[in-house]
């Protein structure tokens, strides 16, 4: 494919020729860990999946969390040859919010929001509180290899509603039994 840099009313464009030109368009590239295309790497993706279906679906649970900052903003911008590009932020009342959620194969069940970073006992205060009461009898709980996942008290409140505590990373360790597991191992 070549490209043919060109000016057009004053701004600069690419003109493109090749498969461009045949209908086919720029596509955003899909990553993945390189790792996954070895042999080792794809048995154990294989083996991954053998083992997770055997889950039921329907009782599988996903913890996970997020955060923003207030201030976070565009560092850059597009402007005409000669013209600043202005933005606005907050002036200096920037805040950090947390979400944590829970979601389903029927979708969104719980979440919460927080001014503030989710440590370990807010964390247990969503477990307790908010995700708790929505958790049945044998749910699995999946969450990722937070430190505040695998914090004292985290397995014995999922335990207590009748889930099961998984982390990602052991998901594929899933032993026959269905064996409660929260490890920080990968």
């Amino acid at each position: 494919m070549v490209e043919r840099a060109a000016w057009r009313g004053g701004e600069h464009f690419a003109a493109l020729h090749g498969a461009a030109r045949a209908g086919a368009a720029a596509q955003k590239k899909s990553l993945h860990a390189f790792e996954q295309d070895t042999p080792a790497g794809r048995a154990r993706r294989e083996k991954w999946w053998r083992e997770i279906s055997e889950i039921d679906s329907e009782s599988l649970t996903f913890l996970d969390e997020s955060g923003v900052m207030t201030d976070l903003t565009r560092r850059y911008g597009r402007a005409s040859r000669g013209q600043r590009v202005r933005g606005g932020t907050p002036g200096g009342h920037w805040h950090s919010v947390a979400l944590l959620g829970a979601v389903g194969v029927a979708g969104w069940m719980v979440a919460m929001s927080l001014a503030g970073a989710a440590d370990g006992d807010v964390f247990l205060a969503y477990l307790q509180d908010v995700l708790g009461p929505q958790l049945r009898a044998g749910d699995v709980v999946v969450m990722d290899n937070l430190s505040a996942h695998m914090g004292a008290g985290v397995r014995a409140l999922i335990e207590a509603r009748g889930g099961i505590a998984l982390s990602a990373a052991l998901l594929a360790r899933l032993q026959s039994h269905r064996s409660v597991l929260v490890d920080g191992q990968t």
